[in-house]
């Protein structure tokens, strides 16, 4: 039985950002997975783990599966052991994309156990999430301005011409009472 530490590293998530550790692993192999969110924030992370394609896809900003035997949701420490599929290459993305304003420290420690040794290979990728803010025009308040002064337009004309007024060089003449 070898044991092989695949992953052992403390390093920095910045806010809305994710790092992926990728590799394939031999039939048989089982993972021994520890994390620990050393500092930042409320010392949480979020913790996928999903084929390379997938990262793809996540790295791209769109929905996206993961093993959800394996992956954690807004942990500050875990202790988990998975038997990944064989020679398939896994992604496991630290994830921070929540946080807008704070760095997490994460330790993270992999350790690979299976029966005869193999090479495994290791890449990481850093995606930077950066907000946008979209302005309204106001071409979304023209529609709206303009009715809004036809409709005060059309009342005051129509004040103009129901009221009575008296006319040019006229006087008014009261009514005689009759009994």
């Amino acid at each position: 039985m070898v044991n092989e530490t695949w992953l052992e590293e403390t390093f920095a998530v910045k806010p809305g950002t994710a790092k992926a550790y990728c590799g394939s692993f031999p039939s048989g192999t089982t993972l021994y997975i520890t994390i620990n969110v050393l500092s930042g924030g409320n010392r949480d992370i979020n913790f996928w783990v999903m084929d390379d394609s997938e990262w793809r896809v996540f790295e791209a900003g769109g929905s996206f599966y993961y093993y959800t035997t394996p992956s954690r949701r807004r942990i500050t420490e875990a202790s988990i052991t998975w038997n990944p599929p064989s020679n398939k290459r896994i992604c496991f993305v630290f994830d921070n994309e929540f946080s807008i304003i704070t760095s997490k420290t994460v330790y993270a420690k992999i350790v690979a156990s299976y029966e005869k040794y193999t090479y495994v290979t290791i890449t990481y990728t850093t995606t930077i999430y950066e907000p946008t803010t979209k302005y309204q025009t106001l071409s979304y308040l023209l529609a709206p301005g303009v009715v809004i002064f036809a409709v005060g337009a059309a009342l005051l004309t129509a004040s103009r011409y129901s009221s009575p007024r008296q006319k040019a060089g006229t006087r008014p003449v009261q009514q005689q009472q009759t009994q």
